[in-house]
């Protein structure tokens, strides 16, 4: 699925850990339920919706997605 940005397993009650990056809040409940169609013993126990994401480290990019420059936790904690 290419929406999921990380996929791990965990200690604890879940056992398993999904990140996705969606368009809208409202394509959650679809992610959901394809993913439990694709595995139908799965069970969502819990989510956590982020609005925005702050990069701690990267590149930024231009619109042709060229590297121009680059971001640190203290540049971008001065504007959040």
């Amino acid at each position: 699925m290419p929406e999921v940005r990380l996929c791990s397993a965990v200690s604890g009650t879940a056992g398993f850990l999904v990140i996705a990056w969606l368009r809208t809040t409202e394509d959650v409940t679809g992610f959901e339920a394809h993913l439990c169609e694709q595995l139908p013993d799965l069970r969502v126990l819990d989510r956590t919706v982020t609005l925005i994401t702050a990069k701690r480290m990267g590149r930024l990019l231009d619109p042709h997605g060229r590297a121009v420059g680059h971001v640190l936790w203290d540049d971008l904690s001065t504007t959040l």
